[in-house]
């Protein structure tokens, strides 16, 4: 009923009405506002659950770690193992959002998830990745392939009706700065497995379904190579202390669309796309000397930025500024978010952050592959492990 209401309140969301072509399901008003598509319509969108098998997928607990991500038993329980150096795996270190309580990289101002401004003071959160490899019961996983050094899920955040995560698993990586304290071709090994671990999942969970497909990709009879429609990379410092990949299919949904064109996805100089990251890597592999310098746990990724450019010509900026323009236009090309499947125009300069945050996130519910196929209670039904979970230990530090 408040969504409702909130629909009639046109004065608060509206600009002008909806654009003529808003297929992308954000733009910016002639005001330049940034404004997005928001309150699917009843049965504009219905469910299309990408192929999980229940039997497959869904592995059951792993036994042995009773855990409260909430509380400060991460650090009781890495305590209690007596692993010297496992309680530092366990933490984070965030700036947590007081609208959406999502913890945020360090460096960002605004955050991912709804836009709103961030506290300067940073704090310390559980690392739910970490404890997703070391088997914890109480951290549930969507969860769409496993391996023993790698695992694919679907992320909680869903930029997009797919978008999926790969966690590394073979050894304590806290982020991409430490792939380059690694041997080059054994970080190059890393970063190849974990995105072939999200192509095989993307092509056999989702471009194996057309109706998802369909469903969410305009046009996409025209898509030559499916893999053209991901956006990929590592964002460091991250917000969970383990390497993960994100790997989002687009278009993404419209809120995080608006949040795109307002900055807040993809940053520049956090953002690094796999594209770059290979490039880096490949060409340390023939020359593992050219950094001129030993990773350590002070080292920053623009230090190697400016290495890697010096060494090799290998422009960061560049790249990055080629693969977000990419995405832009996928989004141009892609976007399936006809207006008229939507309740209302959200003007997100004008509009209340709670109430924004309102509509993004029961359009989330409706359009996210998180959680497939939900519960009794129409909830997303993360309830698999990863069953080839680390003994504490067994998750060694690379530094």
């Amino acid at each position: 009923l408040k969504l409702q209401f909130l629909y009639l309140i046109d004065s608060l969301f509206v600009w002008g009405g909806f654009p003529a072509d808003s297929m992308s399901g954000a733009w910016r008003n002639e005001a330049g506002d940034v404004c997005f598509s928001g309150g699917v319509k009843a049965g504009a969108y219905d469910a299309v659950d990408a192929p999980l098998a229940k039997k497959a997928g869904r592995v059951g607990k792993a036994e042995g770690h009773p855990f409260n991500p909430k509380g400060p038993t991460v650090g009781d329980w890495a305590a209690a193992s007596g692993v010297e150096g496992l309680e530092a795996q366990m933490w984070n270190k965030v700036r947590k959002c007081g609208q959406c309580g999502k913890p945020n990289a360090f460096t960002l101002t605004a955050c991912n998830s709804c836009g709103a401004a961030l506290p300067e003071a940073y704090s310390h959160t559980p690392n739910l990745f970490c404890c997703i490899v070391y088997g914890f019961d109480a951290v549930g996983l969507s969860l769409r392939h496993q391996e023993d050094d790698v695992l694919v899920i679907d992320d909680l955040l869903s930029l997009s009706a797919c978008h999926l995560n790969s966690i590394w698993a073979g050894q304590h990586i806290p982020s991409v700065v430490q792939l380059f304290a690694m041997p080059p071709d054994k970080a190059l090994a890393v970063v190849r497995k974990m995105g072939d671990a999200c192509a095989h999942a993307f092509r056999t969970q989702f471009v194996a379904h057309p109706t998802f497909m369909k469903k969410y990709v305009k046009n996409v009879e025209a898509v030559k190579d499916p893999l053209s429609l991901v956006a990929m990379g590592f964002n460091t410092p991250p917000s969970q202390y383990q390497l993960h990949l994100q790997y989002i299919m687009l278009p993404l949904l419209p809120f995080q669309h608006a949040q795109q064109l307002l900055g807040n996805h993809f940053t520049e100089g956090r953002f690094l796309p796999f594209r770059y990251v290979t490039a880096a890597l490949e060409a340390l592999v023939k020359e593992p000397d050219a950094l001129g310098f030993a990773v350590d746990g002070d080292t920053t990724i623009d230090r190697i930025i400016e290495r890697v450019h010096g060494a090799f010509a290998i422009d960061y900026s560049l790249i990055w500024k080629e693969e977000t323009t990419r995405y832009v236009a996928l989004q141009e090309a892609h976007g399936n978010w006809d207006a008229a499947n939507f309740e209302t125009t959200v003007n997100v300069a004008t509009a209340q952050g709670q109430e924004v945050q309102e509509i993004a996130n029961a359009d989330k519910l409706v359009l996210q592959s998180y959680g497939r196929p939900y519960n009794q209670e129409g909830k997303p039904d993360a309830s698999n492990h990863y069953s080839l979970a680390k003994a504490p230990g067994e998750l060694k530090a690379v530094l």
